[in-house]
């Protein structure tokens, strides 16, 4: 009987041990500054406009032309992330771009622009792009811009119905 006390209370003891060196471990690992995003993020903005009106509404997505990469500590290896920035436009026309969250930015890179706006069809139904997917083709992007260190104005795109 004692022997059996022994082992139910070794074995409580080392769950015990268990569980605190995972905890402990889980905390240590998991600390992140807070608001600091894994990767550097760079301010990108711009304006779209569509036929020289504001193009309000209008979702642009920037697609990496080559893999984003961060450095995870160790010079030989690297992450490679699957978001994209992405950015909606106001109705003055302007965009800010987001990565992690609203307007933080985008990491540094060559990026493809890529846009649409979502329409309900009158009568009712799910969206479409009120472009038709035009300005959507990653062969054939609206534009190009390079995010660097520091603030980045691309400047206006300028779309048009056609």
């Amino acid at each position: 009987m004692k022997d059996l006390a022994q082992t139910i209370k070794s074995r409580r003891g080392g769950i015990q041990w268990l569980l605190q060196t995972v905890l402990s471990g889980f905390l240590l690992g998991c600390s992140v500054e807070p608001n600091t995003p894994p990767i550097p993020l760079y301010p990108l903005r711009g304006r779209v406009t569509l036929d020289g009106d504001p193009a309000t509404g209008a979702t642009i997505k920037f697609l990496p032309v080559n893999v984003v990469k961060q450095r995870t500590g160790d010079e030989k290896s690297t992450r490679s992330f699957r978001r994209i920035p992405a950015a909606t436009v106001d109705q003055t026309g302007a965009f800010q771009a987001s990565y992690f969250g609203i307007g933080d930015g985008a990491p540094v890179g060559e990026y493809k622009v890529l846009v649409f706006m979502l329409e309900t069809p009158p009568g009712g139904g799910l969206p479409v792009d009120r472009f038709q997917g035009r300005y959507l083709n990653e062969d054939h992007p609206v534009a190009t811009l390079t995010v660097r260190p520091g603030e980045n104005d691309c400047g206006t795109i300028e779309l048009g119905k056609k």
